[in-house]
């Protein structure tokens, strides 16, 4: 799957959690939106250096524009990041629980850990350590090649 395929099939199939998506697809969508929130933050950044270096400050509102910019951006992929990390795990012959266990416990966890005991660094060097071990588990889920036949549908490529 190519560039423009890959992102155009990553918003046709925004709520789409059946079915597979290969390493292509995922990893292009990863490369889109990457170069997006890099030129958000570009566009954010220049101007504040600008401002700190010749302390006029009123171009700011520019970097705030951006600022909204990049996070409704961010929440915009959201579901579909969502989406399409579940049909990589799923071309990978892994279930989507995994998914749900690699990737959305571990922010799930930091949170509860500094609402109910505090900031101490026993528990949250053992959270970061969590947090670490399954990014690296999913990041390499997410490189394993396609498994055909498998047990989540024929491969789609979507």
């Amino acid at each position: 799957m190519g560039f423009l395929k890959a992102y155009a099939s990553f918003w046709k199939n925004y709520v789409n959690f059946g079915g597979r998506s290969s390493r292509s697809a995922y990893w292009w969508v990863q490369l889109w939106n990457f170069l997006i929130f890099l030129i958000i933050l570009a566009f954010t950044i220049v101007p504040l250096i600008n401002a700190i270096a010749t302390r006029t400050y009123g171009g700011l509102g520019f970097s705030l524009l951006f600022i909204i910019v990049y996070l409704l951006y961010a929440l915009a992929i959201i579901v579909p990041g969502i989406s399409l990390g579940v049909r990589r795990f799923h071309d990978a012959n892994v279930s989507a629980w995994w998914y749900v266990g690699l990737c959305i416990v571990p922010p799930i966890l930091r949170l509860f850990t500094q609402f109910t005991t505090g900031n101490t660094s026993a528990l949250s060097i053992i959270v970061l350590l969590i947090g670490l071990g399954t990014g690296i588990a999913s990041f390499v889920i997410t490189l394993l090649p396609s498994k055909d036949p498998n047990k989540f549908r024929e491969h789609t490529d979507c």
